[in-house]
């Protein structure tokens, strides 16, 4: 079963992400507040690698995708200046 939470404001900046005041119902119907992440600034890292997950999703799987290899690299000055392929 799914526990009840309420988000509220006002959001607060961590190093690398904002966060928010989220209370939740715990297993007894008690209230408990936690922090959670509502978005992040720059890169993220797991076991020292860089890991940049999404900020939501509907699965577990699907937030464990590392968004970083989907990236797209900014261009270059080497590849703006190179010549088109001719079709």
């Amino acid at each position: 079963m799914m526990s009840q939470m309420e988000i509220t404001k006002p959001d607060i900046f961590t190093t690398g992400a904002f966060l928010y005041p989220m209370k939740i119902k715990d297993s007894n119907g008690g209230d408990l507040w936690k922090w959670v992440v509502s978005e992040f600034d720059g890169d993220s890292f797991r076991d020292g690698e860089e890991f940049n997950p999404p900020e939501s999703a509907e699965t577990l799987e699907e937030l464990l995708v590392n968004t970083t290899e989907f990236l797209v690299p900014p261009t270059t000055a080497s590849s703006a200046t190179s010549k088109p392929s001719s079709r």
